[in-house]
């Protein structure tokens, strides 16, 4: 009998069939799942993200919220609410929003650290005929909340199960596909890599060189062989690629906070080498792609 091979997850078609397999596990389990990427780690060296439609809801009552003060509200919730909420309790979890919409929560984790969120959702309270804080709801939010299946415990445990599978399936296809992409061998790739994973925090020359056993010289002397600029300037360099991600895909994030995610110490420094390396500002450069991509 011939033996049959199936398509294997490649860089060049990881988006496309990830959004096939979540689309087709959303009409199993009659769900939708988002994911928050805390720590870009679903991203590939040249930002590029495996998920790129991903983070945002797309329940029928959220697309029907409107007004700043119900967006507020929500972006309280999903981007800080949430993370404050599995900080106190590390472990996948029912979350409910301030307009009543319910959801499974599952944290994912790096080590010990925190790096994404996945939502499995959305349901409506058994006990609620209308959700509290009603009016700062439409009647379209009001009529689709009462199309909402009902929550159970039950269900929402096989969500989590189901999200916690899918998640660590989905970290590692990324990791291996950013492993992939270097094109770069040996301490070199260690150190981009190094490099493009810990760029948001206040990296400093001594923990590159200690992660691939050189003095802080020799290190130094081989970023400049390999990519043409001290460490400082590959620090930056990454930093703003990461920010022109944020800039198109994150449209709520204010430049302060987008400049924050990436690890710069202000919003004017971060200005000051976007305006360098990019040639426009980052609101500029946010206005025109956006621009663009309308066209």
């Amino acid at each position: 009998m011939e033996t049959l091979f199936f398509e294997r997850i490649t860089v060049e078609n990881a988006a496309a069939m990830l959004e096939e397999h979540l689309r087709s596990l959303e009409r199993q389990w009659e769900i939708l799942i988002t994911v928050h990427d805390h720590k870009r780690l679903l991203c590939l060296p040249d930002g590029r993200h495996i998920l790129p439609h991903r983070n945002l809801h797309r329940c029928a009552c959220c697309r029907a919220l409107q007004g700043d003060e119900a967006h507020r509200r929500c972006l309280g919730h999903c981007k800080t609410g949430v993370i404050r909420q599995l900080a106190a309790h590390p472990s996948p979890q029912q979350s409910v929003c301030w307009c009543a919409l319910t959801e499974v929560i599952v944290p994912v984790f790096k080590g010990n650290e925190h790096v994404a969120t996945f939502f499995g959702g959305t349901f409506r309270l058994p006990e609620l005929k209308t959700p509290w804080n009603a009016p700062l709801l439409t009647e379209e939010f009001l009529e689709s909340y009462k199309k909402l299946p009902l929550w159970n415990v039950k269900r929402g445990q096989e969500i989590s199960l189901l999200l916690q599978t899918v998640s660590a399936g989905i970290l590692q296809i990324a990791d291996r596909l950013f492993e992939e992409s270097l094109n770069d061998s040996g301490r070199i790739g260690i150190m981009k890599r190094f490099i493009d994973r810990n760029a948001a925090r206040n990296l400093k020359l001594e923990e590159l060189a200690a992660c691939v056993g050189l003095s802080k010289s020799r290190t130094s002397h081989l970023l400049k062989e390999a990519f043409g600029g001290s460490f400082n300037s590959l620090l930056n360099r990454e930093r703003i690629r990461q920010a022109k991600t944020y800039l198109l895909q994150e449209s709520t994030l204010s430049i302060q906070e987008i400049a924050e995610r990436v690890g710069f110490a202000n919003e004017f420094y971060f200005n000051r080498v976007f305006r360098k390396l990019e040639g426009i500002p980052p609101g500029a450069y946010r206005k025109r792609q956006s621009g663009a991509a309308k066209t």
